[in-house]
């Protein structure tokens, strides 16, 4: 069995085959870990790949890769965004560094 909580006070128990049911996949990304997901202002949605990348999901289904840092070797861990400043802040993996990108 499955649980599933919709918020802090209520959980339901599904069956795993009712689940498969109920979700459906929104789009596809290349392949990778996920590791962050944040959600703009505009209802799109940010998705950070472990290994480096960062794609920008919107309303309609669109997968835009916004931020590569694959080829300097920096894998993006959790980010933050500050909407307010277009920005999105994230840990590197292996050099141990908080870095900060400016968005489209």
């Amino acid at each position: 069995m499955s649980v599933i909580a919709l918020s802090g006070s209520i959980s339901f128990i599904l069956h795993p085959a009712v689940l498969q049911r109920l979700l459906l996949p929104l789009v596809s990304l290349a392949a990778g870990i996920i590791d962050g997901i944040k959600t703009e202002d505009d209802g799109s949605v940010l998705v950070s790949h472990w290994e480096g990348q960062v794609y920008r999901v919107t309303p309609a289904g669109q997968v835009i890769r916004i931020l590569d840092t694959m080829p300097e070797l920096r894998n993006t861990a959790d980010f933050e965004l500050i909407s307010e400043l277009g920005m999105v802040v994230m840990p590197t993996f292996v050099d141990n560094r908080v870095v900060a990108y400016r968005l489209n």
